[in-house]
């Protein structure tokens, strides 16, 4: 059984926006003698961003890593259209995203798990962060989900919010 949490009834949740490294991922990185990088994600998670899709939210992908061919691979295969990947600060991006999707950031909520991920943190209506995050960004969130990055902490953030009844 989930713990319980407070989510305002008042939140109205528009856009999914999640970190991918750590997130998404466990934060580790395969790499093949011919310098191939491959990353493992969750079927779970998959499954609750194509019901969040359904229940009419938005996800998007913010990554400041170095593999957008892969992470829009990941986003092609769960139909997920909005994904950034670059070394720009993540807060700009998203907001970007709510002026085009004519939202505000008090409508989003974001999972992140380190210190890149803390200016969006701090200005979304609702945050989490996996159970492995970095101790900095656990005293900023919303709620420490209690599943690790890459083991299913979207699913367990989307069943928290009630997506999955």
């Amino acid at each position: 059984m989930l713990p319980v949490f407070n989510i305002p009834k008042t939140f109205d949740c528009r856009l999914l926006a999640l970190d991918v490294d750590g997130v998404m991922t466990d934060g580790g990185m395969f790499v093949t003698s011919d310098q191939k990088e491959m990353k493992k994600f969750n079927t779970r998670d998959g499954m609750a961003m194509k019901i969040a899709a359904r229940l009419g939210i938005e996800v998007g992908f913010i990554s400041n890593g170095l593999m957008e061919e892969l992470i829009g691979y990941r986003a092609e295969m769960i139909h997920v259209n909005r994904y950034y990947v670059g070394n720009d600060k993540k807060l700009p991006v998203l907001e970007g995203w709510c002026k085009e999707l004519g939202i505000e950031l008090s409508q989003v909520a974001y999972i992140g798990d380190d210190i890149n991920d803390l200016d969006v943190i701090r200005k979304v209506g609702l945050s989490a962060c996996p159970a492995d995050a970095t101790p900095a960004v656990k005293a900023e969130v919303d709620f420490v989900l209690r599943t690790k990055g890459g083991k299913g902490c979207v699913r367990e953030f989307g069943e928290m919010l009630g997506w999955t009844r």
